[in-house]
């Protein structure tokens, strides 16, 4: 895509105007006192965009499912999937729509024809995740590690793109920019639930795609890794006291711990939730609790296989961790639900883990009680 020039009828949404007719970009209801008159050729190769970028995806996951809609909004608005306070773009997942705001894309439009397209292509990419399950917290991925891959994924569509001629020479360029002016402070923590990377990493990301390389593969999460986005690296928080600082481990097997909360429960002498990803970012959640005497333990264990069981987690097996002629380690309860579900006794600990199928299973033999 070339620069915009006022008058200039780029081949870009020449080549696919003629097939947008059908997917137009449907504007939600702009009340009067908004002063931005949207402009045709913008709205036009938003529309060649949407048609274009459908296309590629269709033709690159399986039981691909397009947005429901693609609306342009004047912020401040309220759409169906919550509050529009400022100039955005974004992918609801709750309706399956890519909302766009005017303002942004017009400032956007000022770069060259190709930034606002970067963005869409962007909003596209987290409807991918969404399809191929990237968004689900059983994947524990940190919010800037999902933006560093949407801005992967917009790559990979750029790519294709290019390959088709339908980018211009220096059109990834203007991505770049649009990303220069987009990144995270360097002030600001990477690890922020609200962070989408620095400049240079969402160049790098973007770069990353239109490179060719995979988005989906784990060789892009190191890849992040590398340029400061670690998830083993964020901030842990740690317990005040109790007896169970002790013997739940920083580490266990290939699981990191990367948050621990204390809490309380009537009859436990001390009681600590914590998660464990792996170096896959796969979360899994773990309650441990402590005792006075093994039969209490072994008493709540019971209650809790019976409200898992109530909740229509059905129990799949049971068997002894340790069961020799001198000492009854432990009982492990393994249940079957959306999650995998471990519960177990251990002496005067009761422990709860909830993860992705065997993956739960892994974190428990790894700890060392």
């Amino acid at each position: 895509m070339s620069p915009r020039r006022p008058g200039h009828n780029r081949r870009w949404f020449v080549r696919a105007a003629a097939l947008a007719a059908c997917v137009l970009t449907r504007p939600a209801v702009l009340p009067a006192q908004f002063r931005l008159t949207p402009d045709p050729a913008l709205v036009s190769l938003v529309q060649s965009a949407r048609f274009d970028i459908n296309r590629f995806w269709a033709s690159q996951v399986p039981n691909y499912l397009p947005p429901a809609d693609v609306v342009m909004v004047q912020v401040p608005t309220t759409t169906d999937c919550g509050p529009f306070p400022k100039p955005n773009a974004r992918y609801c997942g709750s309706t399956n729509k890519i909302y766009w705001d005017l303002s942004l894309f017009a400032s956007q439009y000022k770069i060259g024809d190709f930034a606002p397209v970067f963005i869409l292509a962007h909003e596209w990419g987290h409807l991918v995740q969404s399809l191929m399950g990237f968004d689900r917290t059983a994947r524990g991925l940190m919010t800037i590690q999902l933006e560093l891959q949407a801005d992967c994924l917009a790559g990979t569509y750029a790519s294709d793109a290019r390959s088709r001629k339908v980018l211009d020479d220096g059109d990834d360029d203007e991505a770049a920019l649009a990303l220069r002016r987009a990144g995270d402070s360097f002030d600001g923590d990477w690890f922020d639930k609200n962070a989408h990377g620095t400049p240079g990493q969402r160049i790098d990301a973007f770069t990353y795609g239109f490179e060719g390389r995979s988005c989906t593969a784990n060789s892009f999460f190191d890849f992040l890794k590398v340029r400061g986005v670690d998830p083993a690296r964020a901030p842990q928080s740690v317990p005040t006291q109790g007896s169970l600082d002790a013997l739940i481990p920083r580490q266990a097997g290939r699981f990191t711990m990367t948050a621990v909360t204390r809490e309380h429960m009537d009859g436990a002498t001390d009681y600590l939730k914590a998660t464990y990803r792996t170096n896959d970012g796969i979360d899994v959640k773990l309650a441990v609790l402590a005792f006075s005497d093994a039969q209490t333990a072994n008493d709540t264990l019971a209650s809790v296989v019976g409200i898992l069981n109530e909740k229509g987690i059905p129990e799949l097996r049971r068997v002894k961790v340790v069961n020799d002629a001198k000492t009854q380690i432990g009982t492990e309860v393994v249940l079957h639900g959306q999650l995998e579900t471990v519960v177990w006794t251990n002496k005067h600990v009761l422990g709860k883990a909830d993860g992705p199928f065997d993956v739960t299973l892994e974190l428990c033999r790894a700890l060392p009680f």
